[in-house]
């Protein structure tokens, strides 16, 4: 799995939780070739498979995509101490 995250450009991914409630995040410079090597890996089809039972995922009904969640704040400071 890791090693397809690397393949997809993805960096700085976190899980969060809260009860039953999981909320991820994770950075990537191209989010489109992401996704698709996500969707295309076998890792995450087996990944899929084993937590369909355990993990809702919140899904377009028409697209069967991830919800895309607009960034509402962002603070960042290179220089702050």
């Amino acid at each position: 799995m890791l090693e397809m995250f690397r393949r997809a450009g993805i960096r700085n991914y976190s899980i969060w939780q809260a009860g039953d409630t999981l909320f991820g995040y994770y950075e990537c410079d191209d989010l489109q070739t992401a996704l698709v090597v996500q969707q295309d890996a076998p890792v995450s089809a087996r990944w899929r498979t084993y937590m369909r039972d355990v993990i809702r995922m919140e899904r377009d009904p028409k697209s069967g995509a991830q919800p895309h969640l607009e960034q509402v704040f962002f603070f960042g400071c290179d220089t702050c101490t």
